[in-house]
């Protein structure tokens, strides 16, 4: 068994294991060219170009897994919705959910509405490199409501906090629709191979404790158990980490935190086969390649002697980020005494 799924599963291994989030990203050089006749939505398209943008980080890094090139907003276009990429401002929705008419137009999840050969994508993965780990995933109902709002980021969720407050029952009716997406998302990867998935809530730490309590209750704990027993699951978030034991509850057998924490002291508040994940900072990572290995090296033998461990960042790969200060970062963590 590979060290990525040891560590998921909590059996013992070699070494611990690394990925990164974005590490199919614009730092690397074979990513850049393929964007120069290519954008995001016809990558994913494409399974044979996909699947090279998805593989090139293990072969140019040496990490342990690869993460499917995809979007967290393309399901969005399952139910309706007009998803497209503005170059350096990221997703952009054409029809926002604004008013209550729209709202009333809202359909649920229709596969052949989202037109991305998922399935084929992750098929012709396996069979191009069926001993790497792939992960599949997702976006939270939090992180992509706040998208289909604004019609663009809304990284302090303060859209997303007064439609929440002032519109209970279409924000229940629209988190739900969301969340089933979700799931349907994740178990067709699930179903097409891949070995884990993850959910990208980035901004779910926003919300104040009581909001995030119950956010975490109605929608994430729902996700976790349609998908519990299949693949082993990861949660993220940023600015989470004080309230990680309502994470902790979420019922996702990992728990991925950004560089705001400490990982050892978040590991004291949790049930102790929670797995953890991170998290150093992507800024580190980018600015400061001696800093950066130093970081790795501090971080990750904190984890010393937990076996649901899997190295990576706080956040995204940053797209200035040299490639050699990320492989040395795998280097430097795998050559580490894990137990």
């Amino acid at each position: 068994m590979d060290d990525f799924t040891a560590a998921l599963k909590g059996y013992p291994h070699e070494r611990v294991p690394v990925w990164f989030m974005r590490q199919a990203g614009r730092y690397s050089e074979s990513y850049r060219k393929v964007r120069k006749t290519r954008n995001i939505k016809e990558i994913c398209m494409d399974p044979a170009t996909s699947v090279d943008v998805t593989a090139a980080p293990v072969k140019e890094l040496g990490v342990d897994a690869a993460i499917l090139f995809f979007d967290i907003l393309l399901p969005a276009e399952g139910m309706g919705f007009s998803v497209n990429f503005d170059e350096g401002k990221g997703p952009v929705i054409g029809n926002p959910f604004l008013s209550q008419d729209q709202r009333k137009d809202i359909s649920g999840f229709q596969r052949d509405m989202m037109p991305y050969p998922l399935e084929k994508t992750v098929n012709l993965f396996r069979e191009r490199m069926p001993q790497t780990p792939l992960i599949g995933f997702s976006g939270g109902p939090i992180t992509m409501l706040s998208y289909l709002l604004a019609g663009k980021a809304d990284r302090d969720l303060l859209n997303t906090r007064k439609f929440l407050l002032n519109n209970e029952k279409s924000a229940d009716d629209i988190l739900s629709e969301l969340t089933e997406t979700i799931i349907q998302v994740l178990k067709i990867q699930i179903n097409s191979g891949c070995r884990a998935v993850q959910v990208f809530d980035s901004w779910a730490g926003f919300l104040p404790p009581s909001m995030l309590e119950w956010y975490c209750s109605r929608y994430i704990t729902q996700i976790a158990a349609e998908i519990e027993g299949s693949v082993p699951s990861i949660y993220f978030s940023t600015q989470s980490s004080a309230n990680s034991e309502i994470l902790d509850n979420s019922g996702f057998d990992f728990l991925s935190l950004d560089w705001r924490c400490r990982l050892a002291d978040v590991a004291l508040s949790l049930h102790p086969e929670r797995g953890l994940q991170g998290n150093l900072d992507p800024a580190i990572a980018a600015y400061d390649a001696q800093r950066s290995v130093l970081e790795a090296e501090r971080i990750a033998a904190s984890m010393k002697g937990r076996s649901r461990y899997i190295f990576n960042l706080g956040h995204g790969v940053l797209p200035e980020t040299p490639a050699g200060n990320l492989k040395r970062i795998v280097e430097c963590v795998h050559e580490l005494v894990i137990q």
